[in-house]
């Protein structure tokens, strides 16, 4: 296994991506994995151990950096440009043959970009496996705060509990603590997407908070969801 860092451009800006490649134990499985931070910061650090994990299962991993806007002045709007950007960017090099498996991972934020991202490729005839999401951000208009990230518009254009409606399947890892991400919301996202013929399954955290996920916060935790991703990749 190897990791190395790269480079592309979106919007005249130009971004950093990490690549995790098993090398000979690859399995033509591709994850793309979107840290959060509320479109106003982020690192690719932050989904690296995931990662380091998902590698040795023959995963190809890729976790890209999006302009945010403590550094760039942008909204969500922006950051959602940057994943589709970066997948039409890996697209051009010729990254993926038409008979590998697209898998997507976001955490908080960054799980609200993996679900509009996972709908802009549904629009473009391209399949995804599976979406497992950390706490993810479901519902923009409950929301509170964000109003430089998020205005009213882009809350009503892009919340998934209102615009999502792809079948492929979900596992979202929620604490039932969360008071920035409500578990409420996340059981009616569910309700939601189940009422649509989409299989979304919720494993909640008894106790948890709001980036409960963190190796650094719960290594226990951390092993325990990676161990149930690894089953369904």
């Amino acid at each position: 296994m190897k990791s190395f860092e790269k480079r592309f451009v979106s919007h005249n800006v130009e971004l950093a991506y990490r690549i995790y490649d098993p090398e000979s134990d690859y399995r033509g499985k591709n994850m793309l994995l979107f840290g959060g931070g509320g479109w106003r910061s982020m690192s690719i650090e932050q989904l690296s151990c995931f990662a380091d994990e998902f590698v040795k299962c023959g995963v190809r991993c890729f976790i890209p950096e999006y302009r945010v806007s403590s550094k760039h002045d942008t909204t969500a709007k922006d950051s959602f440009d940057d994943c589709c950007n970066f997948w039409e960017y890996l697209s051009d090099q010729k990254t993926f043959r038409s008979d590998e498996q697209i898998f997507l991972c976001g955490a908080s934020a960054g799980g609200t970009l993996a679900l509009l991202l996972s709908k802009y490729l549904g629009n473009k005839g391209v399949k995804v496996q599976n979406i497992f999401l950390f706490n993810p951000v479901v519902d923009l208009f409950t929301l509170r705060g964000f109003e430089k990230e998020l205005n009213f518009a882009e809350r009503k254009q892009f919340s998934p509990m209102e615009c999502y409606e792809q079948k492929c399947g979900m596992e979202i890892f929620h604490g039932d603590c969360d008071t920035l991400v409500p578990v409420s919301d996340i059981y009616k996202f569910q309700k939601k997407l189940q009422s649509k013929g989409i299989n979304c399954h919720v494993n909640v955290f008894e106790g948890k908070t709001h980036g409960f996920f963190n190796k650094q916060r719960d290594k226990e935790t951390f092993e325990e969801i990676c161990k149930e991703i690894c089953k369904k990749l």
